[in-house]
């Protein structure tokens, strides 16, 4: 029982960090500089929407599996939960590694 605590836990903190990510990429949909960019075609018309479907298929993913490993929770099975966690932690850290990116390829462009 205490495995599935530390799973729970580790669980938790992978939630947190979702949360921390979606505020970011909440942040980066509403970036006014990148609108006023759009606006004005310095950075094309097509690149918002891009950025904001991009950013909405992630999160969409990010969601799926939590509830995924939300469930296996509920059921108690500790080895999907494990193989579900570690899968959980490399697409956030990707997703972060990817928000990353984009901020700094959206502030060159805007600072072209």
């Amino acid at each position: 029982m205490k495995e599935l605590g530390e799973l729970i836990n580790y669980y938790n903190y992978l939630n947190d960090n979702k949360i921390e990510l979606f505020n970011s990429f909440h942040k980066l949909k509403n970036d006014r500089e990148l609108k006023f960019s759009v606006l004005f075609d310095s950075v094309g018309d097509d690149t918002f929407d891009l950025i904001v479907s991009e950013i909405d298929k992630i999160a969409l993913n990010l969601n799926q599996i939590s509830d995924k490993v939300g469930e296996l929770i509920k059921d108690g099975n500790l080895n999907p939960i494990k193989s579900w966690l570690e899968f959980y932690g490399e697409r956030l850290d990707a997703s972060i590694s990817y928000c990353e990116y984009l901020n700094k390829e959206l502030e060159n462009l805007i600072n072209k």
